[in-house]
């Protein structure tokens, strides 16, 4: 299980994104809440927290666009060895069998001419583990519910980031969503 992991503790790079030159209520926002900020840019802050952080965070922040978590970092040279790395990452862990995922990216490198074709080799290449790991293909599609991955790239430093989206949390009781419905139930039963 995703549990094994053992995200929920683990502390993390976690970047919130927010509208252009709200980063300043942002950082008065996260540090109210009890967090210290590494790094504040023109939208958003960098902090290292814990997925039961992140959730906490997009359960409180008003001004945040986007809380999300890393899950890894590395060089990429080339579209071939993007879709390695992404095979590195063990996805069935992360999204139920039958689960829905989307992928996002912000991509700059000179061997991937659109973010288009990044986010095709890595839907690529989480499918082809997930079909691996259970012979289950899960669902994949552009709404950003359940399971959002993003991967942002500055020339040859790629990252992996798993958004959590804010809209997600309230209807986890009903959602289809394994690993966010016990992310979700998990929270609840440390606040109460």
């Amino acid at each position: 299980m995703f549990v094994a992991m053992g995200v929920f503790e683990t502390k993390r790079k976690v970047v919130i994104t927010c509208h252009k030159w709200l980063a300043p209520a942002l950082q008065q926002e996260v540090e109210a809440l009890g967090f210290k900020t590494d790094r504040v840019f023109q939208t958003g802050v960098e902090l290292m927290a814990s997925v039961n952080d992140c959730i906490r965070l997009n359960l409180n922040l008003r001004t945040a666009s986007q809380v999300m978590y890393s899950l890894k970092s590395f060089t990429c040279n080339d579209p071939d060895e993007l879709y390695r790395q992404t095979l590195g990452i063990p996805w069935e862990r992360l999204i139920a069998r039958n689960g829905y995922f989307s992928v996002t990216s912000n991509v700059y490198h000179p061997k991937i001419s659109t973010n288009l074709y990044a986010n095709l080799r890595v839907k690529d290449a989480i499918v082809d583990t997930m079909r691996r790991a259970s012979a289950i293909r899960p669902s994949t599609g552009s709404d950003l519910v359940a399971v959002v991955v993003n991967l942002f790239g500055i020339r040859i430093r790629q990252s992996f980031f798993w958004i959590l989206p804010a809209r997600v949390w309230p209807a986890m009781a009903t959602a289809n969503c394994q690993v966010l419905r016990l992310c979700w139930r998990l929270w609840r039963q440390q606040l109460f």
